[in-house]
């Protein structure tokens, strides 16, 4: 199914996110089948790119990962909040950056 996010009200952006096991939604058709699912790094990263997308749009961004076995949810939330860190920190150190001139650079 394709992703759509639309922000329907300013205040306020939910983001749920579910594992990714297609053949276990399919074949298992069960919850914990089809969310039984550790996210590779491009799926993560998407998945950070579409919350930075929407940030801008609202005023709080909250964001639940779910799944009903293993480990993967709280994987997910982990890797996703390293990803975004990592990005404001190097927006902080550019920003930084930015202010002070390197000695003998004028810009």
């Amino acid at each position: 199914m394709p992703g759509l996010d639309c922000v329907t009200n300013p205040e306020l952006a939910y983001f749920r996110f579910h594992g990714r096991n297609e053949e276990g939604y399919v074949k298992g058709r069960t919850s914990p089948k089809g969310s039984n699912h550790d996210c590779s790094k491009s799926e993560v990263e998407e998945i950070a790119q579409r919350l930075r997308d929407v940030e801008p749009q609202v005023q709080r961004l909250h964001a639940a990962a779910n799944n009903n076995r293993s480990n993967s949810a709280p994987k997910l939330a982990l890797r996703l909040l390293q990803i975004l860190s990592e990005r404001d920190e190097l927006r902080r150190a550019l920003a930084i950056k930015q202010r002070k001139p390197a000695q003998g650079q004028l810009f």
